[in-house]
This record gives C-alpha cells, structure tokens and sequence, in this order.
C-alpha cells in the first residue's frame, strides 16, 4: 500500500457525488475554486460527474460511484477534493469498492453531504479522509485575503506534510461550553448526516479507542437536540473525551418556541453529566473557512485555554 505526500504539480481529481455543478447557480464559485487549486500549486482534473445531471443529482448513481473508484485507481490522481455538498452521496455507498480504494490510498476530501463518504472511506478502506473545504464553498467561496491565507494554508499543509497541523490557530472567537482537557481521535462531520449513518457499516464510530467528536450543522435547534439524543441512546459518548462544535451559520432558532434558549445552552443542559471538555463556534461548518479535519487522527481539546491541536498527520496510517 502505497501513500505519497502530495507535491507541487501533483494532479486533485474533481469528483461530485451529490448535486450537479455545470448549468446551476454554482458554476462561477466552481470555475473561482479551480483557479485557487492551480494557483496553490496543482494540478486539477475533472470527473464526469462534472458535467453530469440526473434530477438533482450529478449522474446516476452508478456514474458517481464508477467516477470515484476509477479516481482510487488513476495511478496519476493523488488526491480526491469534492466538488460540492447537496444531496445523494449516500446512495453510492454500497457501489464503492473498498477493498480496491484500500489497497490504493490517497486523500478524499469533502464537506457537509459527503460526510456520508468521508466517514464510509475511513471506516471501511483506511484512505485518508478529510472533512474540509470543497470546490465550490471552500476554494471558490468569497473570502477575504486573511480567511484565505489561513484556510488554505492549512489545506496545502495537511496535504503535502507528514508534520502534523499542531496548534489551530483560532480566525475568530471560539466558546467555551465545558472546561478540561482530552486527547483522542478525530470522527464527526454535519451531525444530522452523521448520525443517519449510526447502526449501518459506513457509521466511522472509533469504539476502542479514545475519540473527539467534531460536528457542524444546519437546520432547526430542535434537530440538534435529537440528534444528539439519538447518538447518546446509542452509546456513542461511551468513550469520547471531547467534543468541538463549528459554527451555527445556517440555524433556523423557531421563532414559535419564544422561550427557545441559544443553542451552546442546550447543549450544556445535555451533556451536563459528562465530563469531557466542550468548544463551540470553532473556525469550520457552513458558510466559514474550514480547519481541515482528518478523520482518526490524534488530537487534543483543552476547554480551559481554549485551545484545539491535531497531533497527526493524515500520512500516518492505522494498521
């Protein structure tokens, strides 16, 4: 099995799983993002499924899942980057090849509805995973030049280093929810998406080992309450020790429960028995520059100085 670090000119396959790009509303951020992946240093190529549509989807979705397993074994594509979020990505998952995409590893990265294939590729086939910036939103998003400095900057780093990110530099206020410190490995993604996942073999729920949960999302507070509920009556706080939340960019409050509290409230009230620590607001979700996340590697929260660490690099492999 053979990982390389990626290296200036090196070729980013363009995939999207779920919604179509050519002949949408996202085609001037898409065309902006692919210009930032060059001036970055690489090279880009397209997949089909760019030029795909079938409803609301970028193909069928035996076209999208062909175009990823043929990326995994392209010998000249040593990373994947998804093009944009949307809807669909978990109707491929039982049409990847897993056992091939392990034997011929690279980076995937995607964000909100890829979180389904994020977490599938890692739980299933050990191929980095990264629930970070994507084509459209995280590339061709309009930032200014500091949010781009700091976003990409860390992209570049955590694919083409073997050092780790270490310290995340903080681009605005984080908040602390719960104080205390822990140390585990990464696993999350969009909540609601996540944990529609639970109970099936795509679900990457690192059961034996130390794990910080990191999560983003949209939507209504009530959701974010039954999310959490679901993934509590599961078990899967069991062995986390800690728990770093992004932003609440697209969060509906439901102006009809006048009494409704702000949301790190009601967190707080629901993990009140839990001793791990708890950021919230922290530099990724929708709408924001995104802090990389790689999926089951070491990192550490410490709720007292407000501070998140990633302690490895996505090159370092889990046997």
């Amino acid at each position: 099995m053979n990982l390389a670090v990626l290296k200036e000119g090196d070729a980013i396959e363009i995939v999207a799983p779920s919604c179509p790009i050519i002949g949408t509303d996202l085609e001037e951020n898409y065309k902006r993002g692919l210009l930032e992946i060059n001036k970055m240093g690489f090279q880009y190529n397209e997949g089909k499924t760019i030029n795909l549509k079938k409803w609301h989807l970028a193909g069928s979705d035996k076209e999208r899942a062909t175009d990823i397993n043929t990326m995994f074994l392209d010998k000249t594509i040593k990373a994947i980057i998804c093009a944009v979020g949307g809807t669909g990505a978990d109707r491929i998952l039982d049409k990847l090849d897993y056992k091939s995409i392990k034997n011929n590893p690279k980076p995937f990265m995607g964000i909100s509805d890829p979180t389904a294939l994020t977490s599938a590729l890692f739980q299933l086939s050990n191929t980095p995973t990264i629930y970070g910036p994507d084509v459209c939103f995280g590339f061709g998003g309009v930032k200014s030049d500091e949010q781009k400095k700091w976003e990409f900057s860390m992209i570049k780093h955590i694919l083409t280093s073997e050092k780790p990110l270490g310290t995340i530099k903080h681009l605005t206020e984080w908040n602390r929810i719960k104080g205390g410190f822990g140390k585990g490995y990464l696993v999350g993604g969009h909540l609601g998406l996540y944990n529609r996942l639970k109970g099936t073999k795509y679900f990457a729920d690192i059961k034996n080992k130390p794990k910080i949960f990191f999560w983003e999302t949209t939507g209504k507070y009530s959701n974010v309450d039954r999310d959490l509920q679901n993934l509590i009556q599961y078990g899967f706080f069991e062995n986390v020790v800690g728990m770093i939340i992004g932003k609440f960019n697209l969060m509906d409050k439901e102006d009809e429960y006048s009494d409704m509290p702000p949301i790190e409230k009601i967190i707080s009230e629901k993990f009140m028995k839990y001793k791990f620590p708890i950021i919230s607001g922290a530099d990724f979700g929708h709408n924001t520059p995104n802090i990389p996340m790689p999926y089951g590697k070491l990192a550490s929260i410490d709720g007292d100085k407000m501070e998140f660490q990633i302690l490895e690099s996505i090159y370092q492999i889990a046997q």
